[in-house]
């Protein structure tokens, strides 16, 4: 009996609703043509300020693309302290200094010849000419991994 009372009864409002929203839709749909000519106009001023920005990001994209060339050209500076040798990296932290057994500091820092320190295990079995700092107790606390050029500096720069 209830659901019969509530079946036949439509709520006042609906038909208002629904008549002002056909006629949202209705206006949205009607576009005048100024406003079609204001749009072009928009979008062709945009244009024109996106084009600056997209010319630098591409700069700003490509100096950082060259800038870790420009750092790995640089120099590096050797403390006066250096040593020359030839290290054979072996199980962290023991080494072999030319013919000598030695042992890498807990902090030392292995500098590859882009001048980026890099992890023991990734220099484990391998032997390298270097220049390298030792501690007070006779460990190795720095190493530079050296290229020729590097070499020859220092070895001119030690006699």
């Amino acid at each position: 009996m209830i659901s019969r009372l509530f079946k036949h009864r439509q709520p006042a409002y609906r038909p208002q609703a629904q008549a002002r929203q056909d006629a949202l839709r209705n206006e949205k749909l009607a576009t005048p043509s100024h406003l079609a000519e204001r749009r072009s106009l928009l979008r062709a001023a945009s244009a024109w300020l996106v084009a600056p920005s997209c010319v630098a990001a591409v700069t700003a994209v490509a100096l950082d693309f060259l800038s870790p060339a420009v750092t790995a050209a640089q120099n590096r500076h050797f403390p006066d302290a250096t040593q020359l040798g030839r290290i054979r990296f072996g199980q962290f932290p023991d080494a072999t200094l030319g013919r000598k057994a030695v042992r890498l500091g807990a902090g030392a820092r292995i500098y590859n010849q882009d001048n980026l320190i890099v992890p023991p295990v990734s220099v484990h079995g391998k032997s390298f000419v270097v220049g390298y700092l030792a501690g007070p107790t006779g460990e190795i606390t720095t190493v530079w991994i050296l290229s020729e050029e590097e070499y020859r500096a220092l070895r001119r720069r030690n006699r």
